[in-house]
């Protein structure tokens, strides 16, 4: 396991988007002197770390993966593991426009079951 100092990952992360401590508090709903907290900080609660990297677009949770250490992949992971390797291949840019669109699909499929419940017995 990696030894990281997670406040240091985070504000290099903002100083990358050129976001504010301001705006990054009000994002992550925290007031400014606990954003000062989370950068000084050398671990963090994993809640708080899901909610940051969603609002950084950045998992830093991957951060703490040692990629030279031997891993087991049972069968049903090797399509999994097979994701992963291409996902580190592929830009962040097109991995969030990608998910923008799958996000879309998603939201539009939302809509048609909920239309089909409602008017699936006037469809017949």
């Amino acid at each position: 396991m990696k030894d990281i100092h997670i406040g240091n990952e985070i504000a290099r992360r903002l100083a990358h988007l050129r976001m504010t401590k301001t705006e990054f508090g009000r994002k992550i709903g925290v007031k400014q002197q606990n954003v000062h907290r989370i950068l000084e900080s050398k671990s963090i609660d994993t809640e708080k770390l899901q909610v940051i990297s969603d609002v950084l677009g950045f998992n830093f949770f991957s951060l703490y993966v040692d990629d030279t250490s031997p891993m087991t992949i049972a069968a049903g992971d090797s399509a999994v593991a097979a994701i992963n390797s291409d996902v580190k291949s592929i830009d962040g840019n097109v991995l969030r426009e990608r998910l923008k669109n799958m996000e879309l699909v998603l939201a539009e499929k939302e809509r048609m079951i909920q239309y089909l419940l409602q008017n699936g017995n006037n469809i017949r």
